[in-house]
This record gives C-alpha cells, sequence and structure tokens, in this order.
C-alpha cells in the first residue's frame, strides 16, 4: 500500500509539473499569437529549448532524492501526525476550490492527465496475501471512476484485471450478478 501511495505521490508530482508546463505552452502560444497579430518580428520563442532548460539532468537527480515526505499530497488527501494519509473537505478555509488557479477540472485534457498520472492496477488473483481485494478495488475506482466510463467499459476494464482464482471466481458468478 505504501508503494501504491508512494507511486501515487509522485504522479501527483508529474500532474503538477504537466499542467505548468501546458498553462507555459498557452502563454507562449498566445505570445506569438499577438507577436504576429501585430506585425512584430523578434525571436522566435522555441518551446522545445525552454522544456529542455527547465528539465535539466540536475533537476532531474534533485527530485529522484527527494523526501517523499515533502512530496505534493493528493488533491483531497493529507497527512496526519504519523505520515498516514488521511481526507480533507473539499475546499479551502474560506471555501474556494482547491488546485491549480485556472485550471478546469472538467476538460478532457485534465482527465487524460490524471489518467495518465495514476499508476496502473496490479491485476488481482485472490492468491496474493499482501495484496487483498478492497485494496485491488481502491485501486481500480481511483485509476477508473464511475463518472468517467460508462457501464459496460467499467465491466471490461474490472474484468481484465481479474487473474487466476479471482477470474475463476468472477466467471463462476451468475451473469445477472456479474453485470448487475
Amino acid at each position: 500500500m505504501r508503494e501504491v501511495r508512494k507511486q501515487l505521490a509522485e504522479r501527483e508530482a508529474e500532474l503538477m509539473r504537466l499542467r505548468r508546463l501546458l498553462e507555459s505552452s498557452e502563454r507562449t502560444r498566445r505570445d506569438d499569437a499577438a507577436e504576429i497579430g501585430s506585425g512584430a518580428r523578434g525571436d522566435a520563442k522555441v518551446p522545445l529549448l525552454q522544456f529542455q532548460k527547465e528539465h535539466t539532468s540536475e533537476k532531474w537527480a534533485r527530485s529522484v532524492d527527494a523526501d517523499p515526505r515533502d512530496a505534493p499530497k493528493p488533491c483531497g488527501l493529507d497527512t496526519d501526525q504519523r505520515g498516514g494519509l488521511v481526507r480533507m473537505a473539499p475546499g479551502g478555509e474560506n471555501g474556494e476550490e482547491r488546485g491549480v488557479p485556472g485550471f478546469n477540472r472538467k476538460d478532457p485534457l485534465a482527465h487524460y492527465l490524471r489518467y495518465l498520472a495514476i499508476p496502473e492496477v496490479k491485476p488481482y488473483s485472490g492468491e496474493e496475501a499482501t495484496y487483498g481485494f478492497s485494496t485491488f478495488l481502491e485501486n481500480f475506482m481511483l485509476k477508473y471512476p464511475k463518472g468517467s466510463w460508462e457501464e459496460a467499459e467499467l465491466c471490461i476494464l474490472f474484468r481484465t484485471k481479474l487473474t487466476g482464482k479471482a477470474k475463476r471466481q468472477y466467471e463462476a458468478l451468475p451473469v445477472g450478478v456479474r453485470e448487475g
């Protein structure tokens, strides 16, 4: 479970980095469009060079060696005194929405970036004592939220994540139970 939380924290950090990159790219695009529209010819901005400058190997090495306790917390979660994750109430103290300013959670790109940032769900066999069904289900629901997928798609995804004993038990269920 710690490994999943660590991976989730890493993916959240990567998601934040991608959001900043997207915002930077949009600003650059707007600035370039304004320059072209005004007829001004200046030094062309090359987003690739900016990207390379922001992601030097030195920064990469520092991020790998960073203390996981310093990693950004997943949205809506914080740590208690023992370091465990606890759920927080949505919104800030004065009611404003938490998250990145100017970032629209309903944007399809936001959903896609979040999907990429969340670690892949480990298949469930029902035979590992260290990987229980509740952990599998929690990871599955985090990666594939009901609001983002059709019911039929979720059923297919769920079935593909079952292996061994768990898959045999699933297939032994009556069709009405499996699809209901």
